[in-house]
């Protein structure tokens, strides 16, 4: 993550180095200095630096081929042109190329205090706007006033406030890694990095890189420097999801540092210490694991202090409407639909739906029903049409949930045509291009209340 209270100089101008060094370190900026371009990239990579102050001309790589490359690279990063040439052309192409801004030389210092200030002021807000968003999407999963619901939040409150290792268990889909975001918010370490790492989307290689980082030549294409997810974690919380897919050799490294606190870059010699907060999450079972020595015991011991079991949506269907409710209330108003509502048929369907995805696929569903239904009520027949329903296990239940969508559907049909045509029921049939004899059997199958004419 980067910090934009740090700032690197790039310049091969040693004096202006060195003055600025001076005047923004005074100005409580935390300051790296380099006096060669090509070597920027890795210096915001190590030292995770916001902003860059570059020059322009320099002999290795001018400052509008350094942009494009820190752009590329880091999109997030804030960078200030300085110039000795007052060219329109250079500052046009700058901020183009995604400068802030461009001063000229010699420097005005209270103009680039200024700017800078400018800048944190925007880097603040825009920060603040993600971390809102981010609260913002951890209320889906909370969203519901059931008992499993009511526990769960409970549970967050209670071990934010310590510092033991939490390993989050739950079905895909479920909002692990949301938890795993709540709970560090929640924690003493909220004002520090929450770094993430995926386990089961790296190779055994790359993920030791990742996670202990590497040294300068350490392997083929290790041309610089890596800081790993221990080194960035120091001081916050370290969220490892999909735990369950570590290799052995991984397991045993990782409970070395669980145990110890300290851990060496690849190719290097270095003990470095480092003071994390670790959350792992994983939809295995890890019981299962470790009988088929998949998985070390003593290392499950250490991770699963607190374990925190998340319960799949199937088991608490009485915050499935309101979780509808919330999400039709957002996705019609990104789309520029009015008020979303729905009939109680298809509210059933959704409910009744085994959701195998979780409150995932229930969101995904409701923005496909709503984005391809034509109208602002949704029936059973939208959900029929427009919904992939989740199979359960095993055939006759397939076959029975579907049963169960097509009677929904066929009651509420049937039951609006019939009050179309006030309960006639040779109208009826005929508006439904069945014979009369057949709609009086469907009315008594339906359990359907029939007015003969």
């Amino acid at each position: 993550m980067l910090n934009y209270n740090k700032i690197l100089l790039v310049d091969d101008d040693t004096s202006f180095l060195n003055i600025y060094n001076k005047i923004l370190k005074f100005n409580e900026y935390e300051v790296v200095i380099c006096n060669n371009p090509e070597l920027a990239e890795n210096l915001v990579d190590v030292n995770e630096t916001g902003i860059v102050i570059t020059d322009m001309y320099m002999p290795q790589m001018n400052g509008l081929q350094l942009i494009k490359k820190l752009k590329s690279k880091f999109p997030e990063i804030q960078i200030i042109l300085v110039t000795g040439n007052g060219s329109i052309e250079n500052a046009v192409e700058a901020i183009k190329n995604g400068a802030f801004t461009y001063v000229q030389k010699p420097v005005n210092t209270e103009e680039l205090l200024i700017n800078l200030s400018k800048l944190k002021e925007l880097t603040d807000i825009k920060q603040e706007n993600e971390y809102l968003k981010s609260e913002l999407n951890m209320q889906d999963y909370f969203i519901g006033k059931s008992k499993k619901a009511i526990e769960l939040k409970e549970i967050i409150e209670k071990v934010a406030k310590t510092d033991s290792s939490i390993c989050i268990t739950g079905e895909s889909g479920t909002g692990k890694e949301v938890i795993a975001k709540a709970i560090h918010n929640q924690s003493v370490r909220a004002t520090e990095n929450l770094v993430k790492v995926n386990c089961s989307a790296l190779s055994e290689s790359l993920l030791e890189s990742e996670l202990f980082g590497h040294e300068k030549g350490a392997f083929t294409g290790a041309f610089s420097l890596k800081i790993g997810r221990f080194e960035r974690a120091n001081k916050g919380t370290l969220f490892l999801d999909e735990i369950g897919e570590i290799s052995p050799s991984i397991q045993v490294k990782l409970l070395r540092v669980l145990q110890e606190k300290e851990f060496e870059r690849v190719g290097g010699s270095k003990t470095i210490k480092t003071n994390f907060r670790l959350i792992s999450a994983t939809n295995k079972d890890f019981k299962k694991e470790m009988q088929l020595g998949n998985f070390r015991e003593d290392l499950f011991y250490r991770l699963n202090v607190i374990p925190i079991q998340v319960p799949p949506l199937r088991e608490r269907r009485d915050d499935i409407p309101g979780l509808i409710e919330y999400f039709s209330s957002i996705l019609s108003s990104e789309i520029g639909k009015k008020e979303i509502k729905y009939s109680q048929a298809a509210i059933k369907l959704l409910v009744e739906n085994e959701w195998v995805g979780n409150i995932r696929e229930l969101k995904n569903s409701i923005e496909r029903i709503i984005v391809l239904s034509n109208n602002n009520f949704i029936e059973s027949s939208d959900v029929l049409k427009y919904m992939v329903f989740s199979e359960k296990t095993g055939q006759e239940s397939e076959i029975k949930a579907f049963r169960e969508a097509k009677r929904d559907f066929e009651i509420e049909y049937v039951s609006s045509v019939m009050k179309k045509f006030d309960n006639n029921i040779t109208y009826a049939a005929d508006f439904m291009g069945i014979a009369r004899k057949n709609l009086h059997a469907k009315l008594k199958l339906l359990n359907l209340n029939e007015s003969i004419d």
